[in-house]
């Protein structure tokens, strides 16, 4: 997906593609909202715009190495760290830190995306700060929260700060539309008051027999 067909958050995909077309991109971002809000949808719709060498008005081109490298999941100048335990470790961004350092093979650019970056320790944050304080000119990292808040000051200083907003009944219906899932203007009204505009919890919903059921009682 490019940030072109993103359905929603239309300020922060206007924002970052004229980031990319000016050339006048940031070495670190951070995406927050609750759980479900399409952080991690549209932190790899931007990716996939950066680490493309041959992009055009529509997004990625989808034909260079490192598109079919980013399409095929293969780690080379994209990475996406999914922490193991319930938060981000100090190992964690060391390990970012020792792979940071190599250029990217296919791109001009080397992707970092990190997934709860707000469970990550303080130790891991005073250790992120020093790449974010001076990082390479080829990398690019996301940070992806649920809260801010968690984040320390210094962090917050070092990236451009982005809070994905709950989305529209009309678009809540074109991301229902685009998962090929088809249900009535009244089911609809029922989803989105419960889901309060968040994607994540709206297909949650269809999807659960119980609410369902409830629904039709």
């Amino acid at each position: 997906m490019a940030l072109k067909s993103f359905i929603g958050q239309k300020k922060i995909t206007d924002k970052l593609r004229r980031a990319l077309s000016l050339g006048t991109l940031s070495h670190s971002y951070l995406f927050s909202g609750p759980e479900g809000i399409g952080k991690k949808t549209l932190a790899r719709a931007f990716a996939s715009e950066l680490v493309c060498t041959s992009p055009d008005t529509n997004g990625p081109c989808g034909n260079c190495n490192a598109c079919k490298m980013f399409r095929a999941g293969i780690p080379t100048d994209y990475f996406w760290l999914q922490p193991e335990g319930d938060h981000v470790s100090v190992d964690d961004i060391r390990n970012i830190q020792s792979d940071i350092v190599i250029r990217p093979m296919y791109s001009e650019r080397k992707i970092y995306v990190i997934t709860g970056g707000d469970t990550m320790t303080v130790q891991a944050q005073n250790c992120l700060l020093k790449t974010l304080e001076e990082p390479p000119g080829y990398a690019v990292i996301i940070l992806l929260a649920e809260k801010s808040e968690s984040l320390l000051p210094t962090v917050m200083s070092r990236v451009i700060h982005y809070e994905l907003e709950k989305y529209t009944k009309e678009d809540l219906s074109a991301i229902i539309a685009q998962n090929d899932i088809r249900i009535s203007p009244e089911f609809l009204n029922a989803v989105y008051g419960y889901s309060e505009g968040v994607p994540g919890k709206a297909m949650d919903l269809i999807r659960s027999e119980d609410f369902v059921q409830m629904r039709e009682d």
